[in-house]
C-alpha cells in the first residue's frame, strides 16, 4: 500500500447514488467525506453530473479513477461447477457458454467471475458468475463518462459490501443479511469474498422468509464443500428489528450480530459510514489495491519498471539466435504445421459427432417435456388457477405474458418486460414459487418494431426484453 493515497467509491442504488472519499496517510485510513445524490435508473445525467462535480471539486479528486458498484438486482449471479481442465481458460469457456448459465449471450451481456477454488473431492472448479445486460451496463458507463469519470473497476454491490465486514477468527463462512431501503440480500462470505447471494424483496420480508433462505444458502455451502458456518452478521442502510435478530438467532442456533462500525477506519467528519457501506467498500478497494470480485471491466495490464529495456534485450538475443539456427527452425516449423493440420482435422470430426449427440438429446428432452406437461395438466387444474392468481398479483404493468405452461408443479412462461431481471426477482420473492430461473437467452426488441407488429403493450417503453422463465410451484401443506 502506498504511503499516501486517495480513493473514490461510487455505489448506484434504487433511489440514490452514494459517494465516499477515503484518504490513507501515515498508516491510517480516514473517511474524508461522503454524500448521496438522488438517482433513478434511466434518468438524465444532468443532476448526477452536477452532484458528482461538486463532490469531486470539494475533495480535489479530479485525477482519481473511481471504483464503482452497481445494483445487485441488475445482475444475474450464480455459482456453478466446471471441469478442472478448463481452470486456466475460465473467461473463454464462460464467454462461449454464457447462454447455458444465464439469459444472455456473449454478444448481449457483460460478465465477470471469481474462481472460488476446487470442490471437496477436487474434481471440479467452483465459479461465481455475474452477468448484466450490455445495454444496462453501458448506461452506467455513459453516465459516469458524462461526469468525466473513468472507473477503475465495476463490481456488484454484494462484493463491495462484503469488503467492509470484519473477518471471523476461523476459516468458516459468514452468513450476511443486508437490509436496504427497497431490497434486502442474504449472502455467504469467506474472508471478505462473496460465495453465494440471494436478493430478497423488502416488502415481503419476514423472519420465516429469511430463515428459509438461510437454510438454502447453508445447503449450497455444504454442497460446494464449504466450511462450518462461523457467524451470522446483520448490517445495512435500514436497521433490523430486535425481534427479528432474536428469531434468527434461535432458528439458526447462532447469535445474529448487528455490525455498524467499520474496523480500522476513522470516520470522523466523513458522514454516516454504516448507511453507505457499499460505496465505502468500493473506496476501500481503491486504497488496498485488492482485485475486485466479479469485476465487469477487463483487467488493466501495467508494464513493470524496466520491462521495456528487458524486452528489447530479449528481442536482440532472439534475433541473433534465429540467424544462427535458421535452417533447423525452418524444419521444425514445417513439422509443427503438419501436426497442427492433423489435429485440426481430428477436432473437426469430433465436432460433428458432438453436434449429432446434442441434437438427439434435445429431441429427447422435448418429447419428455411434452409428456410431463400433459400429465401435469390433468392432475393440477386447481393448482393452475392459484398460479394464475399469483402471477396476476406479482407481474408488474410493464410486463406481460404471451405463453404460460404448467406441468408437474413447474411453470414456464414466455413474454416481454422492460427489465426481465427485475421480473425474475419479483417472482423469486413470491412464496408460491421457488427455483426461479431463466430457461432461454433474452432478446431485445425496440419500440418501433413492436408498434409495427401492433403490440401496444411493448410500445410503452423504448425497448422491451423477451424472456422465458421457469419456476417450481410450492404447494401449500
Amino acid at each position: 500500500m502506498e504511503l499516501s493515497k486517495t480513493s473514490l467509491g461510487i455505489s448506484f442504488g434504487d433511489d440514490r447514488v452514494d459517494l465516499v472519499c477515503l484518504r490513507h496517510a501515515w498508516g491510517k485510513t480516514i473517511m474524508v467525506d461522503s454524500t448521496s445524490i438522488p438517482f433513478t435508473y434511466g434518468m438524465e445525467a444532468e443532476l448526477f453530473t452536477k452532484g458528482v462535480a461538486a463532490f469531486i471539486g470539494a475533495n480535489r479528486l479530479g485525477a482519481v479513477e473511481p471504483n464503482v458498484a452497481i445494483r445487485r438486482k441488475d445482475v444475474v449471479l450464480l455459482t456453478t461447477d466446471l471441469p478442472v481442465p478448463v481452470e486456466d481458460n475460465l473467461r473463454e469457456v464462460l464467454g462461449y457458454e454464457l447462454d447455458k448459465y444465464t439469459p444472455f449471450s456473449r454478444d448481449t451481456a457483460i460478465f465477470g467471475f471469481s474462481n472460488l477454488g476446487r470442490t471437496k473431492d477436487g474434481s471440479r472448479v467452483r465459479v461465481l458468475l455475474a452477468a448484466i445486460d450490455k445495454e444496462r451496463f453501458n448506461y452506467y458507463l455513459d453516465i459516469l463518462s458524462g461526469a468525466g469519470l473513468s472507473p477503475q473497476s465495476v463490481e456488484i454491490s454484494s462484493a463491495a459490501l462484503a469488503r467492509t465486514l470484519p473477518h471471523g477468527k476461523g476459516s468458516g463462512v459468514d452468513a450476511v443479511f443486508y437490509s436496504g431501503a427497497d431490497t434486502c440480500e442474504l449472502l455467504l462470505a469467506r474472508a471478505g469474498k462473496v460465495e453465494y447471494s440471494k436478493a430478497l424483496a423488502r416488502a415481503d420480508l419476514s423472519a420465516e422468509a429469511v430463515l428459509k433462505e438461510y437454510q438454502k444458502a447453508l445447503a449450497s455451502a455444504v454442497e460446494h464443500g464449504g466450511g462450518e458456518m462461523e457467524r451470522v452478521v446483520v448490517c445495512g442502510d435500514e436497521g433490523f428489528s430486535r425481534d427479528l435478530l432474536t428469531y434468527l438467532s434461535e432458528g439458526i442456533g447462532k447469535e445474529a450480530v448487528e455490525v455498524v462500525e467499520i474496523k480500522g477506519l476513522d470516520t470522523a467528519g466523513g458522514g454516516d459510514a454504516s448507511s453507505r457501506r457499499v460505496a465505502l467498500g468500493c473506496a476501500i478497494r481503491g486504497i488496498s489495491g485488492e482485485i475486485p470480485t466479479t469485476d465487469f471491466l477487463s483487467p488493466k495490464v501495467r508494464e513493470a519498471p524496466g520491462a521495456p529495456r528487458a524486452a528489447a534485450v530479449a528481442v536482440v538475443l532472439l534475433a541473433l539466435t534465429a540467424l544462427m539456427w535458421t535452417g533447423e527452425l525452418a524444419v521444425r516449423i514445417s513439422k509443427e504445421k503438419s501436426a497442427l493440420q492433423r489435429i485440426d482435422m481430428e477436432i473437426a470430426g469430433l465436432k460433428g459427432t458432438v453436434a449429432e449427440a446434442e441434437d438427439i438429446r434435445g429431441e429427447t428432452m422435448l418429447v419428455e417435456g411434452s409428456l410431463q406437461q400433459m400429465e401435469g395438466f390433468v392432475a393440477g387444474k386447481g393448482a393452475f388457477l392459484q398460479v394464475l392468481g399469483e402471477l396476476t398479483d406479482v407481474i408488474p404493468d410493464d410486463s406481460y405474458l404471451t405463453m404460460l405452461k404448467y406441468h408437474d408443479d413447474e411453470i414456464e412462461m414466455l413474454g416481454r418486460s422492460t427489465s426481465a431481471v427485475t421480473l425474475l426477482s419479483l417472482l423469486d420473492a413470491s412464496p408460491m414459487f421457488e427455483d426461479v430461473r431463466f430457461s432461454a437467452t433474452m432478446t431485445r426488441k425496440n419500440a418501433r418494431t413492436a408498434a409495427r407488429a401492433g403490440n401496444k403493450a411493448a410500445t410503452k417503453d423504448r425497448a422491451t426484453e423477451e424472456f422465458r422463465i421457469k419456476a417450481t410451484v410450492v404447494r401449500k401443506q
